[in-house]
């Protein structure tokens, strides 16, 4: 039975699309949510090298954390007023795919339930995604994936 559900979003059309499968599974389920964001500033190494001041890049992750801590604000509050128990928030920098399983397990989770871009099987291959990284990963919690309308 699905007693905690963990919900990656990063804020996209995708993951808002997939709030509402969440909280029906949530509800369904009677089961508590633990949602999470990700940030990484990928540029940062490469702006370093370009004499680009520290103090820019920063106050680049620090606006990306912020946005993030603002994000978790907000659907924790939806989803309680919903009426859905919102046991943990987690605004990490890192890896989105590795984040995800780490917390998953971390926090006990049943079920990853999040959205996906849907970019197709070779262009997800080439380009990589955090969906694909999750489902090929997580080999003790199932994943389930909301597609784009």
């Amino acid at each position: 039975m699905i007693q905690h559900i963990l919900f990656p979003t990063d804020g996209s059309d995708a993951s808002f699309q997939a709030l509402n499968y969440l909280r029906s599974k949530a509800k369904q389920y009677q089961a508590t949510v633990t949602v999470l964001h990700t940030y990484d500033f990928a540029m940062e190494h490469v702006l370093s090298r370009y004499g680009t001041e520290t103090s820019v890049i920063h106050t680049f992750e620090e606006h990306l954390s912020e946005a993030g801590e603002n994000l978790l604000g907000e659907l924790k509050q939806t989803l309680e007023n919903d009426g859905i128990s919102v046991k943990n928030t987690f605004n990490l920098k890192g890896d989105a795919g590795q984040q995800i399983i780490q917390i998953s397990e971390q926090e006990g989770c049943d079920l990853i339930l999040m959205g996906t871009r849907g970019l197709g099987t070779i262009k997800s291959m080439l380009l990589g995604s955090t969906s694909h990284f999750v489902v090929n990963h997580s080999h003790k919690i199932p994943v389930f994936l909301i597609p784009v309308k």
